[in-house]
């Protein structure tokens, strides 16, 4: 059982790592760029671009992450988006199409598909 200078002790400890974790959040979130309304990431020329896999014939056992929906850049303006990307797993599928959530104001589709 611990004793209370030992408890103050963790609490302390505890407090200091809460304190660090949101100043580092807080310093991401101020210093990482801002995002242009609209502007949605492309996997094209990445390790995630279906169409260089497709083309080396090594999509066996792939997983294609589709996404689409709307983004409205402006008031008043909206227009048709979709993204795809292809992954070595399922959960790094689902985890693309979550991170593109993000980007896209209106998601009307979204799946992850074995090729």
């Amino acid at each position: 059982m611990l004793n209370r200078s030992a408890l103050a002790a963790l609490a302390l400890v505890l407090g200091q790592s809460v304190a660090m974790a949101q100043g580092s959040f807080l310093e991401q979130l101020l210093l990482s760029p801002t995002r242009t309304p609209g502007d949605v990431p492309e996997t094209y020329g990445t390790a995630y671009d279906c169409r260089a896999l497709k083309a080396a014939d090594q999509t066996a056992g792939v997983w294609r992450g589709l996404i689409g929906g709307q983004v409205w850049p402006d008031a008043g303006q909206s227009r048709p988006v979709s993204r795809e990307g292809c992954f070595k797993t399922e959960q790094e599928c689902q985890a693309y199409l979550g991170l593109m959530s993000g980007y896209i104001d209106f998601v009307y589709s979204r799946e992850c598909k074995r090729l």
